[in-house]
């Protein structure tokens, strides 16, 4: 009798042990990989094959999961899959930064914003955001300094990096907020003496004289910025006010860009760069510049075939690219300028169709973003459908 009171104590005991190894440390991670790759082998299908949007949000969701980077220097961030060559064509040209070492911040992004909207994978949201905040010294996030006048021949040099400052205290503040980063990052980016944007209206990517403005980091700019207009923020009339006035000139040196090049860059054809860029800025679009919203999406449209699909010659300048990736964004690029009509649908049961292996983790999350929208019966195939504007 005395035994197995002892033995249900020990066994309940190594349970409770295994629970917390479970949930609070690197084991419960590493056996949600085991299950997602033997999972996900288990459901893949014939490409082409009609799927439910129950059976493509988990396939989604594995996948996403299996994207995330468990050790290392990127550990807890999404983008596993992707390659420097990726990672690199979308930075200023001539930035010094390391690919190795480089903070998969978009990767990351948009993986926590859908995980959180949707309430799903709890444990690898926790794990990104505390990468991302582990990034963080004094509040800012540093990278190794471009080649200067005066720069010392025998140190090389960090410099802050506006951009993933800008960019990690926007992941940080989908969870919360007002935490400690954001706010900072915040304030230095109000505060006149510091410079953060150029006379041009767009913003440094990194804290010197050297770069022309950047893209990227002006459009992490304005979203930031906006959230101190919200009713809840804890910004005062002036800072509002200095709020109105920063987003106000960046949009305009992003609407200048968009009539010279249409977002266009480095290496990146409008076609590439474009797309994503306005799914990054589309809300702040349709508050301030809905003009350009609507310019922005003519132009898009213009990219389709008549019959709704991606058409030859887009599909020919960007053929380097999986066209997965390309479905995913041009449909996440309707879902959210048109939410309303059937263009981005039927981008999104080509993308249904296609090897989602091939996805981006910001590809992923649009798409799961999309399921979500597509239809509120979880049972329903996807199925392509014909082009029905309006």
């Amino acid at each position: 009798m005395i035994e197995n009171i002892i033995a249900s104590i020990i066994a309940a005991f190594i349970v409770a042990v295994f629970a917390a190894m479970y949930r609070y440390t690197w084991v419960g991670a590493f056996i949600d990989l085991v299950f997602v790759s033997i999972g996900y082998s288990a459901l893949r299908r014939k490409s082409g094959s009609p799927t439910t949007i129950k059976d493509f949000r988990k396939r989604l969701l594995r996948l996403l999961i299996s994207d995330q980077s468990l050790v290392g220097f990127h550990k807890g961030q999404f983008g596993k899959s992707a390659s420097h060559a990726e990672s690199k064509k979308w930075q200023t040209q001539g930035t010094k930064e390391n690919m190795s070492l480089k903070p998969r911040m978009y990767l990351t992004f948009w993986p926590i914003l859908m995980l959180l909207r949707h309430g799903c994978a709890k444990r690898s949201v926790s794990l990104a955001q505390a990468s991302i905040y582990n990034l963080y010294q004094n509040k800012r996030i540093y990278v190794a300094q471009s080649a200067s006048p005066n720069m010392s021949p025998v140190r090389e040099p960090v410099i802050v990096s506006y951009r993933h400052s800008m960019a990690g205290a926007l992941i940080l503040s989908v969870a919360e907020p007002w935490n400690e980063i954001t706010r900072s990052v915040v304030d230095a980016m109000l505060d006149p003496k510091n410079a953060w944007q150029k006379n041009d209206g767009g913003w440094r990517q990194v804290a010197d004289d050297f770069n022309s403005s950047d893209l990227w980091a002006s459009a992490y700019a304005t979203k930031l910025l906006d959230k101190c207009l919200a009713a809840n923020s804890p910004f005062s009339s002036e800072e509002r006010s200095r709020a109105k006035d920063l987003i106000s000139s960046t949009l305009e040196f992003i609407e200048a860009r968009w009539n010279k090049k249409h977002w266009s860059f480095g290496k990146l054809t409008s076609e590439e760069a474009a797309p994503t860029l306005y799914i990054d800025i589309v809300e702040i679009l349709k508050k301030f510049k809905p003009e350009l919203d609507n310019e922005c999406r003519l132009v898009f449209l213009s990219w389709l075939s008549l019959g709704g699909d991606l058409s030859d010659t887009y599909r020919q300048i960007l053929s380097d690219i999986p066209v997965e990736q390309l479905y995913a964004r041009m449909a996440y690029t309707f879902y959210l300028g048109e939410p309303h009509s059937k263009v981005w649908k039927v981008l999104f049961e080509r993308l249904a169709q296609g090897d989602l292996s091939k996805l981006l983790s910001s590809d992923i999350a649009f798409a799961i973003d999309m399921s979500y929208g597509y239809t509120e019966d979880a049972n329903k195939k996807i199925q392509p459908t014909s082009f029905v504007g309006g």
